[in-house]
């Protein structure tokens, strides 16, 4: 489970299909990785504005592409438990 689609959760997903070949889920309630490095030109470029959002659903196909098994929960996380290995929603 890979909680947050934002940079570091879209690497990890990436980095665990590549080389670990488990089933990954990634929880995150947002569609779309904002590239927010893209920000301050996009505020004047429309074009990057749109741009600047990239759809999850094509991060994950290109993921699927490469034999990974990935799959998206739209929810927030409300609880982590440790010991039991479990998020709650």
């Amino acid at each position: 489970v890979v909680i947050g689609g934002g940079y570091g959760g879209v690497e990890v997903l990436r980095r665990l299909v590549k080389t670990t070949g488990v089933d990954v889920t990634l929880v995150e309630p947002k569609d779309a990785l904002f590239l927010s490095v893209a920000a301050p030109r996009a505020l004047v470029d429309e074009e990057l504005a749109i741009q600047a959002f990239v759809p999850l659903t094509e991060i994950l196909a290109s993921l699927r592409a490469q034999n990974g098994n990935v799959r998206h929960v739209r929810r927030f996380v409300s609880e982590i438990d440790l010991t039991r290995r479990m998020v709650y929603f």
